[in-house]
């Protein structure tokens, strides 16, 4: 294998073995949560994620700088929703309808585990929260809506992090004892 077929191989889609991925492209943004990475092909955003770790490298494009853009607004209280075209094909097929799940939930609002599974149809609430964890496009697809019957439940980032994810929603939060 050549370096450029090397290089290539480097860029298949996990799910066409066969077809070239185009290259991805990455921009960050510094939020009251850390330094957030948004990462996205030539068609949707793939990722949105935040890292303590090292420096991360960049090579934006107009969506990963469009999805930005909405992060920055959202953390400034001034977007509700996101309109970008989202990659939510990374997780199994139950993860992806949890995920499209969460995309229903409305800005300022929770759920329950329990209501997710249920609106959901299903009864597996703990595969909610477990598919809430994996989700790959954190803020955006918006598991941070999500809580148990008895307090925040998990949050991949942290319990502050969820917390403050919420207050900028002006999310009323109450608990049963």
């Amino acid at each position: 294998m050549s370096n450029t077929d090397f290089r290539r191989s480097l860029y298949l889609h996990p799910n066409e073995s066969s077809h070239i991925m185009p290259r991805l492209s990455r921009s960050i943004l510094k939020t009251p949560l850390g330094i957030c990475v948004v990462e996205a092909d030539t068609k949707s955003v793939l990722r949105v994620y935040h890292t303590q770790g090292p420096k991360v490298e960049t090579n934006s494009s107009q969506l990963t700088e469009r999805c930005t853009q909405q992060l920055r607004e959202y953390f400034a209280g001034t977007r509700k929703t996101f309109d970008l075209p989202l990659d939510l094909s990374a997780g199994t097929a139950f993860q992806n309808r949890v995920w499209k799940q969460l995309l229903r939930i409305p800005y300022g609002e929770t759920r329950t585990y329990k209501q997710v599974a249920s609106e959901m149809g299903v009864q597996a609430y703990r595969a909610v929260g477990s598919a809430c964890g994996a989700n790959p496009l954190q803020i955006v697809v918006p598991c941070h809506r999500v809580v148990s019957t008895s307090g925040l439940g998990g949050y991949a980032n942290g319990l502050e992090a969820k917390r403050l994810l919420l207050k900028i929603e002006n999310t009323p939060i109450a608990f049963k004892a």
